[in-house]
């Protein structure tokens, strides 16, 4: 570098080789290079420029505009400032551009004459902060469009219990403004044993406690609003409390179905029961509290729930249903007689289902039905010499007679009607069977052999279809008549339409199944939110605060910005994958059309067909049952794609990747089956978790547990179902399923 004379220019010169910033001199009204210090050299990605003209050396500088400036204070003497300026900057190796945040001073260069020669330069690169506040922003923007949208109210409070902020959807529960809620505590808009209730309730969150509650509301309108409350409390790093964050849902109308569904189940003396194997715990509801004649503050366990049926066969039969549930998930539907607190006996119909969490059996659940009445019409009925006249007078029994000495059938004509038979067919033990439901065939065929050889009485339930193909659901029973002798006469039994009161019931555990999934999706966006949201934004936060502190060191500083931007694309991720849930699970607005599956399967290998050569895939097709379906192609495209690609991301090292897409139609249902190859899910392990959010199983490949969670929302919304069968290293199947009308 060459020095000039003067002080001023000496000055200068001593201090550019020891400055933090990139600094340097230009001269002349060309603005020539006359000194610069290594930090400019390396910051701009340029070595030799002294000698050279600025416009020489970075020839974009002259549409940026930067040449005008340098122009101005060379001019005019006037020092001009730069604030986090993008500047482009030329990149000689790969032909492209760099971008530059950039702080910069030009200050005119004074001779001994007074006369302006040039012009010094001070320039800090601000590109990281810049970019990083930039991610922020966006982030932030992000967050506040998932708040604003959310399905739940959102409600912040400081430590006082005074809203600090409310999304839309709180607004909307309450009918207040945004502006009218801010500053009020969360009690103002509460009744009265709600107020006495958050009082309490934040003494527990300032001891860090969270929890679930409900409370009762009172809008704007007077309306009184019921709400489920998941409140977690906020503490700065200092464990200083600060507030507390509340999820609402509103469940009034939640609550007025349940209320709705314990009236019908009173009308009908249907109670309900669960046991909670975990906790090893037994809630019996008020209905079936009154069928057993128990006190209404009793608490039962499993063997008061089991000791109280009579001995011998109903005892022996409820123990063991209760055993094989628990251990391999078997349901059991059976009408047994008890006896109540009170010494009565009384008939009962009890079903139980079990649900699995991890592989074990968590919870059983069920009903509890109250059918002495109809027991003991049943066995009137039996009693009864006029058989057939007193099926008719039952809605929807219909009776039969078997005269064992000349093996003739009798069938009311109810029985007609409810397995829709022609009157004109003779009526036999094979001619019933042939309308009972393959699945149920077997079964019955046995109960109906042994009823004959042994001269029980019995019954069963099965399942039939009627000759238009409906489904139905039915219940026989039978009773022997034997002479004075103990030889078998005849065999009279009954046959009970049950389609309507088991559609009914499906209906019901649907709604049941409904309401628990929707709380499960709701309390698992509750989670992510509160979670996994939280972690990001208090580490931005204190790397923010920390970042304030002049007193770091650079090295240090580069330390925070690394990290602040590590937990910025955290929060990005995180805000980027709840974007994508809350667009799936949101109405549709998209049209449906006819979707050609072969073309739509061609199009995803064209888009992929890179990976599929490189990976050596094959792709075998047989869409020859069914080639279309009337839906959302946008849905059903992204279905295929997330189960093709997970398949040959999950395939075995050493072996060629096979993938295989058919069709099937089967009554109603339109059946799309994808099979691969590959590596295989351990479903004893991991079964309940297969469709789960943020749930892997293959440790060494890459991925956030977004896709099959994405697959199965999609699918649930076009209104179908998914499963899926695998075995470790033997591949897996997946089966989608639609409604699909002819």
């Amino acid at each position: 570098m060459k020095k000039v004379g003067d002080n001023k220019y000496n000055q200068f010169y001593e201090m550019l080789l020891k400055a933090p910033s990139a600094v340097g001199m230009v001269k002349g009204e060309n603005h020539v290079y006359e000194m610069v210090n290594p930090l400019y050299l390396q910051l701009m990605g340029r070595k030799d420029v002294i000698g050279k003209t600025v416009a020489e050396v970075f020839p974009e500088m002259e549409e940026q505009g930067i040449i005008a400036q340098l122009d101005r204070v060379y001019q005019t003497g006037e020092t001009y400032n730069g604030k986090e300026r993008l500047i482009k900057v030329a990149n000689k190796d790969t032909g492209g551009y760099a971008d530059f945040y950039l702080d910069y001073v030009y200050q005119p260069y004074i001779d001994n004459d007074g006369l302006i020669a040039g012009v010094f330069f001070f320039i800090n690169d601000r590109t990281e902060q810049v970019t990083t506040k930039k991610k922020i922003e966006k982030s932030e923007s992000q967050y506040r469009r998932i708040v604003e949208t959310a399905q739940e109210g959102i409600w912040l409070l400081d430590e006082f219990g005074r809203t600090t902020f409310v999304n839309k959807k709180l607004c909307e529960i309450l009918e207040y403004s945004e502006v009218e809620m801010l500053g009020k505590k969360n009690s103002f808009f509460m009744d009265e044993a709600s107020k006495r209730q958050a009082l309490k309730a934040l003494e527990r969150r300032k001891r860090g406690v969270a929890e679930s509650l409900e409370y009762k509301f009172i809008s704007k309108s007077g309306k009184k609003i019921l709400t489920k409350v998941a409140a977690n409390p906020i503490f700065d790093d200092a464990e200083n409390f600060k507030g507390s964050l509340g999820m609402v849902s509103d469940i009034t109308e939640k609550k007025h179905l349940e209320e709705l569904l314990e009236k019908s189940n009173r009308l009908a003396r249907i109670g309900s029961w669960e046991i909670d194997v975990e906790k090893n715990t037994v809630y019996w509801s008020d209905i079936t509290k009154e069928i057993r004649e128990a006190p209404a503050n009793f608490i039962p366990d499993l063997s008061t729930g089991i000791g109280f049926f009579t001995e011998g066969i109903n005892q022996k039969i409820i123990a063991q249903r209760v055993k094989e549930c628990m251990e391999n998930g078997t349901p059991w539907d059976e009408e047994l007689q008890f006896k109540t607190f009170k010494g009565n006996l009384k008939w009962v119909r009890t079903i139980g289902e079990a649900v699995f969490t991890n592989g074990k059996c968590s919870k059983i659940y069920g009903c509890f039905q109250d059918i002495t009445e109809r027991k003991n019409a049943v066995n009137k009925i039996f009693r009864s010499e006029a058989k057939l006249k007193v099926a008719q007078t039952i809605a929807q029994v219909g009776s039969w007679e078997v005269d064992i000495f000349t093996n003739t059938h009798t069938w009311s004509d109810e029985i007609y009607r409810i397995l829709g038979m022609d009157k004109s067919v003779v009526p036999s033990a094979e001619t019933f069977l042939d309308f009972v439901h393959p699945d149920d065939r077997p079964m019955a065929s046995k109960r109906v052999a042994e009823a004959f050889a042994k001269h029980q009485d019995s019954s069963f339930y099965f399942q039939f279809y009627k000759e238009n193909d409906e489904l139905g659901y039915g219940l026989t029973e039978w009773r022997f008549e034997f002479d004075k002798a103990g030889n078998p006469l005849y065999i009279s039994g009954i046959l009970r339409d049950l389609t309507k009161e088991k559609k009914a019931e499906n209906e019901r555990l649907k709604m049941i199944s409904d309401l628990h999934q929707r709380n499960n999706d709701l309390e698992q966006f509750s989670y992510i939110v509160s979670h996994n949201l939280r972690s990001p934004v208090a580490n931005i936060i204190g790397l923010t605060e920390e970042l304030k502190d002049e007193s770091h060191s650079a090295e240090v500083k580069k330390i925070l910005g690394e990290a602040l931007i590590s937990d910025a694309h955290r929060l990005e991720n995180v805000i980027g994958d709840l974007n994508t849930i809350l667009q799936t699970k949101t109405e549709i607005t998209e049209r449906k059309e006819l979707v050609i599956f072969s073309d739509l399967t061609h199009d995803i290998e064209l888009s992929i067909s890179n990976l599929i050569q490189k990976e050596e895939v094959a792709i075998t097709t047989d869409f020859s049952a069914i080639d279309e379906f009337n839906t959302i192609k946008s849905y059903l495209q992204s279905i295929f794609y997330n189960l093709i690609s997970n398949s040959i991301k999950f395939r075995q090292p050493t072996v060629r990747p096979l993938i295989e897409i058919s069709s099937q139609l089967s009554k109603n249902k339109l059946i799309l089956t994808f099979k691969d190859n590959g590596s295989g899910i351990d479903l004893e392990k991991k079964g309940d978790e297969v469709f789960g959010l943020y749930k892997r199983f293959h440790a060494d490949r890459e991925g956030k547990g977004m896709g099959l969670y994405m697959v199965k929302t999609q699918v649930e919304t076009l209104g179908g179902k998914i499963s899926v069968a695998s075995k470790v290293n033997s591949g897996t199947v997946f089966t989608v399923e639609f409604e699909h009308d002819a």
